[in-house]
């Protein structure tokens, strides 16, 4: 009964400082579940970055392909143009239109799958950098929590740790005549 009563009274003495402690116990909780929410949020970008990252590649690889039908179609086209009208061997002209039409249509592919692959390569540096983010958010929250934590130490400390009531003790004074100890302030 004697222990509930204690206790009772050590609350009731200390119910501010205990209040504190509890306070700083659920900031140091809500800093590392801040920086959790923060980490799966860039993560999250992270792998949006990365679905992007994989659209670009597949674009540039189906773009390739088009663009090589395509060229490969138009050449045909012309020479059954050419095989309709009885135009049959090598002329100046006909290599001239083809060469220009290669140069051209090769040129507009390269173009095309530089373009998805610039698009790839900085959504993958925009997935390293979301990932590095999230990780930093990590650290953060478990940095702030650090602060919350030694508050909470120095809180406990202060309740535990009370300066004891200073009591006179005997001393013995030297310089005296009779050498005997005597009661004397410290």
């Amino acid at each position: 009964m004697q222990a509930v009563a204690a206790a009772g009274s050590f609350i009731a003495s200390n119910w501010v400082a205990i209040a504190a402690v509890t306070a700083s116990a659920a900031s140091a909780y809500s800093s590392i579940q801040g920086g959790r929410a923060a980490a799966a949020s860039y993560a999250a970008q992270a792998r949006s970055h990365e679905n992007e990252a994989r659209q670009a590649d597949l674009q540039a690889r189906q773009v390739s392909a088009l663009r090589l039908r395509e060229l490969n179609a138009n050449l045909a086209a012309i020479e059954a143009a050419r095989a309709g009208k009885n135009l049959i061997g090598d002329s100046p002209t006909q290599a001239a239109i083809i060469k220009s039409f290669t140069r051209e249509s090769l040129g507009a592919r390269a173009n095309e799958i530089s373009e998805a692959t610039l698009r790839g390569i900085s959504a993958n540096n925009a997935a390293a950098a979301a990932g590095l983010q999230g990780q930093y958010a990590k650290q953060a929250g478990y940095l702030g929590a650090v602060g919350d934590v030694a508050d909470i130490g120095m809180r406990l400390s202060k309740l535990v740790i009370r300066p004891r009531p200073r009591t006179p003790t005997t001393r013995p004074r030297t310089g005296g005549t009779s050498g005997s100890p005597t009661r004397g302030p410290l």
